[in-house]
């Protein structure tokens, strides 16, 4: 979730049995189609150390940690996600379950169901260039692209995580 999950909820809730936590969904910026290809030059998490000192930070007790991102492109993810301090994380995680409009507009989230290969090229390139884990958190929508979610899990290019909600949550909080 954006602006939720940050370390002092964690760790309440670890008090309370969670035994794995995500960080809130770290947003890259605009994405490379919002920008008009210029989505370099406005990528939060990557370009600005404020925001990413407010939005990631945790302790030795809060683990297992997945970070989240949002994005569409790459290399930016993996970028984003070298940022994170060596060993502060168990996994990093591409959310893909976010129905919210700003995620459509940005070109993120729940949107990217239906671009599997979207997803597919993401997670390769942070499988093949991180020491850790990815995961994708999807939010099942409905069978096409259940079914294309699937398919790539078969092939072994993620592990999915579900979120919850029935697909009626969409655009709920526009």
């Amino acid at each position: 979730m954006v602006d939720q999950s940050e370390l002092a909820f964690r760790m309440l809730c670890r008090r309370y049995g969670t035994e794995l936590a995500y960080t809130p969904m770290l947003q890259l910026g605009c994405s490379t189609r919002e920008c008009g290809g210029l989505g370099a030059l406005n990528r939060r998490f990557s370009m600005q150390p404020k925001y990413r000192k407010e939005q990631f930070s945790t302790c030795p007790e809060d683990r297992p940690l997945f970070a989240q991102f949002c994005g569409d492109d790459p290399q930016t993810v993996l970028k984003a996600a070298q940022l994170l301090p060596p060993g502060s994380v168990d996994a990093v995680d591409l959310n893909c379950g976010c129905p919210q409009g700003i995620a459509r507009k940005g070109h993120y989230g729940a949107y990217l169901l239906s671009e599997p290969d979207v997803i597919e090229g993401i997670v390769r390139t942070l499988d093949q260039e991180l020491s850790v884990p990815s995961t994708v958190k999807i939010r099942l929508v409905n069978d096409r692209e259940l079914q294309a979610s699937w398919n790539l899990s078969r092939g072994e290019v993620f592990e999915p995580v579900l979120e919850g909600g029935p697909s009626g949550e969409w655009g709920a909080g526009e």
